[in-house]
């Protein structure tokens, strides 16, 4: 290893270049680590795409390509990865989510049990075997029993109910 003057070199990249490519490997195995760890403790596919990236820069840092081309690469590798593959796992870590209880009821049509009016607080629909507090969509209309509405979404306890 050559000499050098340590206030000449001013940035970090011009210090891994002069310590050479065994830290340059060093650093993008410590990044591969580190977006592993990540990944794992959130379990929410958040680094794993940088793990990626940074698994091909390591791979140019043993190849010997110069340090502004592995740091572009992982740049490209990771950004690639997100945009072509997140897409794709997400619609298959998804594929067996079944809707349980309450959100089951969003879709489905409901009766009208007690007059829903959203000025007077007052309300309730029959779906799937129970009776719910309800609420309109839009708070001028009034829904008279025996309607028929469709649950558009649920705050709280209360089903948000439209009627077509």
């Amino acid at each position: 290893m050559l000499a050098y003057n340590i206030l000449e070199v001013t940035t970090m990249a011009e210090i891994i270049a002069i310590m050479g490519d065994s830290v340059q490997q060093f650093m993008w195995l410590v990044a591969v680590l580190f977006f592993g760890i990540l990944e794992a403790s959130t379990v929410s596919l958040v680094s794993i795409w940088f793990m990626g990236g940074a698994l091909i820069a390591m791979v140019l840092s043993m190849l010997g390509l110069p340090l502004w081309i592995q740091i572009t690469m992982f740049i490209t590798t990771s950004a690639l990865l997100l945009i072509f593959t997140k897409p794709l796992v997400e619609k298959w870590l998804n594929t067996g989510k079944v809707k349980t209880n309450a959100d089951a009821l969003i879709g489905k049509q409901a009766r009208v049990t007690e007059t829903i009016d959203n000025n007077k607080s007052t309300g309730a629909v029959y779906v799937d075997g129970k009776t719910w507090t309800a609420r309109n969509t839009i708070d001028d209309i009034v829904i008279d029993i025996d309607k028929y509405v469709e649950v558009v979404r649920i705050e709280g306890v209360k089903l948000i109910v439209d009627y077509k």
